[in-house]
């Protein structure tokens, strides 16, 4: 193709020119799902915003001795953890808890003159002490068994 020097044309010609549009003919919806949710209407005639939306993850708001997490980073479980027991015996007694640890401080005391009472105490299993006496005990025995290790 040989170029025409402008002074050799007349008339008028169709140009075709790729312009600024000042917003989209159609405008679109635009959204996100799955760990979180969000979505707009943009039709180019001006910058859009939306609120994004987490996704619940079955755990309720507020503060917990232990969470599950998962290979994203959301929080999938949680729990407190149980940090003493207490209950009453009158003698020697197997005295069975829900604490899962055995590093754990054990107090006994009377419940009627509130003196503390020493007994042999062993530590059978993470959920389960025996208490023994040398003779019978005069009054119920208030014991409280706490973990340590949290």
């Amino acid at each position: 193709m040989t170029a025409v020097p402008a002074t050799l044309l007349t008339g008028t010609a169709a140009i075709n020119t790729t312009g600024s549009a000042a917003k989209l003919t159609t405008p679109r919806t635009i959204s996100a799902t799955g760990d979180a949710s969000w979505t707009t209407t943009f039709d180019g005639s001006a910058n859009v915003t939306g609120a994004l939306t987490l996704a619940a993850t079955g755990v309720a708001a507020g503060t917990y001795d232990q969470v599950t997490v998962d290979a994203k980073g959301r929080v999938t479980a949680a729990t407190n953890v149980v940090r003493s027991y207490t209950t009453s015996i009158s003698g020697t007694a197997a005295v069975t808890h829900n604490l899962g640890s055995r590093n754990v401080d054990v107090v006994m005391y009377d419940t009627v003159t509130f003196y503390q009472i020493d007994g042999r105490i062993k530590l059978t299993d993470p959920n389960k002490i025996d208490i023994e006496f040398d003779s019978a005990l005069p009054n119920p025995v208030s014991v409280t068994v706490t973990r340590k290790d949290i």
